[in-house]
Parts: structure tokens; C-alpha cells; sequence
């Protein structure tokens, strides 16, 4: 008896034939990249055995089975990228026991974030970005113990929004709450006396933020950190230059009222740092200078004045190099030509 169905990226189009229904036995079925282009049968609905559901860029439309929602056991579900697919979360899903991935990205869903989906305390992974969701996250969300992945960027999400009810839950490791109309409140104490999540990848983009969060201080493994498009102002403080400095990867500050670096190193602290983007701030004095693993720095639309620092030279892996529209004088450094390999974009207008 068939268990395992894997249709994804096959020829196959056209509705679902209804005999799929008679695979009771069936625990996995994948028609990812299959165009469906029609309503998803509800005779999915008896695929009792079903462990696994990959709908992945199905071209589904309409009302998603609410009765597919019900299988008692689902573990997986992977229903993304069907922007034509509309109506709400349902509670139910908080019935589904051993759920460990429920992945809805870049659908139609409107509606709350059901309070029922933190009933689920097997979740690892809670994906919503890019659908149409308003309300706000349910606070009760630090009752899934055992989440690592939590993305709800690019909704219609809103309110105040506690921080410590993601930082309560010890294995997260990646948390996007960007693009909504979020207020996160970060205390300053955040539990700094009690274990909390070390996040790896974590975005902040449009949440309201007048200030760095305090949480950061404690965090010493970040890949990712996106702070751009907020309210902080004044200057970067201190510590942040102590925050997970073997680690960051990615930092995006851009599109703040940032006016400088609180007592930094000469180069910025972070090894091994990739990718800097600092645009729209309205940062002062000279050119900071990334350190020697950086491959994108973006510092446009600033008041920098001076010349250009001789230290860039060193930044042998430098792929684009932007700091347009500043108050920087002198020429740009002959070194600079020794990047002919690596530099593919030199922005220097409006200076």
C-alpha cells in the first residue's frame, strides 16, 4: 500500500483527482510546484494517515478544507506560496497535537493569529510572513517550549508587543517581526537573571524602537541582526560593540537618526562581519571603517565629513563600497584600485 507520494515539480496539472482520497494509508504526500490552479479537494480529508503535506506554489485557490486542518496526524505542513488562497488561521489547528512545522508563508490568510496554535507544544517552526494577518501575536506564545523559528514579517500585525515572551523560550533561534505596526517593548532588566533565548537570526525592522534594545546585551551568538527603519536615536552605544562579536554576519541600522559610535575601536568590533548597511542616518564625523571581512558596506545619506580612511584599503574582499551623499573631501585612495578583482560598485556621488 502506498505511504509516500512525491508529485513536486512534475508534469502533472489540473485539479486533484478525487481517488487520491483512497489512499488511506498514505502518510506523506508533496505536490509542491504542481499546477493545481483550483480549489483544493476536501476528500484530502481522509488521508487519515497522513503525516506530511508539502502544497508548495500550487496555484491553489479559494478557501483552503478547514476538514484538512483536522487530520489528528499531521506533523508537518508546508502551505506556502498560493497567494490566491484566502480565508482565515483556523482555531482548529491548535487540535493537531503533534505539529512540528506549520510553514503558511506568502498566502492570503486574514484574520487573527488563533490564541489555539500556542496549544501545539510540539511546534519547532511557525512560519506566517507575507499574508494578510492584523491583531497581534498572541501572548500566550511562550507556552511553545520547544519553538526555534518564529516568522510574521509582512502583515498587517499591530499593538504592543512584550519581548520577553519570545526570550522566555530557550531553543529560539531565528524571530522576524518585521513590516507590521509592532511596539516592542524591551525592558531593562529583561530577565537578565534568568536563562534566555540566544537568538542566531533576528528582525526588527519597523517596530517601533526608540532605542537599542536592552536584550541585545545578553546575546552572544547573532548571525542577523536587522534594526532598520525605527526611532532610535543619539548615538550607538558602547556595548554594543560587545555584542556577539565572533558571530554577527549581517547588521542593518539603516533608516534610524543615528549620529555616531559611543567609543568604538578604530575598526568596528565584529570579525567577521559580511554585510553593514548604515544609509539614512544622520551619523557624523569620519568614515567608519568595517573590518577586513566585509563584502557590503552601505553608508549613504549621512553628514560624514573628512577624507576617506587609508584603513578601507585593507578590506580586500570589499564587493560594493557605498557612501554617496556625504560631506567627504579629498580623492579617493590609489589603493582602492587594488580591489579591481573584488569591487564591483563604488557609489562616491553628492560628496
Amino acid at each position: 500500500m502506498l505511504t509516500y507520494l512525491n508529485l513536486s515539480s512534475s508534469v502533472f496539472s489540473g485539479q486533484i483527482p478525487l481517488e487520491i482520497s483512497k489512499l488511506y494509508r498514505l502518510s506523506s504526500l508533496d505536490l509542491s510546484y504542481v499546477v493545481v490552479a483550483s480549489p483544493i479537494p476536501s476528500v484530502l480529508a481522509n488521508l487519515s494517515s497522513l503525516t506530511s503535506l508539502y502544497l508548495e506554489f500550487c496555484g491553489m485557490q479559494g478557501m483552503f478544507p478547514l476538514a484538512i486542518f483536522r487530520l489528528p496526524n499531521l506533523e508537518t505542513v508546508w502551505l506556502v506560496d498560493n497567494l490566491d488562497l484566502t480565508g482565515s488561521v483556523p482555531p482548529t489547528l491548535g487540535n493537531l497535537t503533534k505539529l512540528d512545522t506549520l510553514d503558511l508563508h506568502d498566502n492570503y490568510f486574514t484574520g487573527f493569529i488563533p490564541s489555539e496554535l500556542t496549544n501545539l507544544t510540539q511546534l519547532t517552526s511557525l512560519n506566517l510572513l507575507g499574508n494578510m494577518l492584523h491583531g497581534s501575536v498572541p501572548s500566550s506564545i511562550s507556552r511553545l517550549e520547544k519553538l526555534n523559528f518564529f516568522d510574521c514579517d509582512d502583515n498587517r500585525l499591530g499593538g504592543i508587543l512584550e519581548m520577553d515572551a519570545f526570550l522566555e523560550l530557550k531553543d529560539l533561534q531565528y524571530l522576524f517581526l518585521s513590516l507590521n505596526n509592532f511596539y516592542l517593548v524591551s525592558p531593562d532588566n529583561s530577565n537578565a537573571t534568568r536563562p534566555q533565548a540566544q537568538l542566531v537570526d533576528i528582525g526588527l525592522r519597523y517596530c517601533h524602537l526608540r532605542e537599542f534594545p536592552y536584550f541585545l546585551r545578553n546575546q552572544h551568538r547573532l548571525q542577523l541582526l536587522d534594526l532598520s527603519s525605527n526611532n532610535i536615536e543619539g548615538q550607538i552605544p558602547q556595548w554594543m560593540s560587545k555584542v556577539s562579536v565572533e558571530t554577527l554576519l549581517f547588521l542593518d541600522l539603516s533608516n534610524n537618526s543615528l549620529i555616531g559610535f559611543d567609543d568604538f575601536p578604530l575598526v568596528l568590533p565584529w570579525s567577521k562581519l559580511k554585510y553593514l548597511k548604515l544609509d539614512s542616518n544622520i551619523l557624523r564625523g569620519s568614515l567608519p571603517v568595517p573590518p577586513l571581512s566585509t563584502v557590503f558596506y552601505s553608508i549613504s545619506n549621512n553628514s560624514l565629513n573628512g577624507e576617506i580612511p587609508q584603513l578601507l584599503c585593507n578590506l580586500s574582499s570589499l564587493s560594493i563600497l557605498d557612501f554617496s551623499y556625504n560631506n567627504m573631501s579629498g580623492g579617493i585612495p590609489v589603493c582602492l584600485s587594488n580591489f579591481s578583482k573584488s569591487l564591483l560598485v563604488l557609489k562616491v556621488r553628492s560628496n
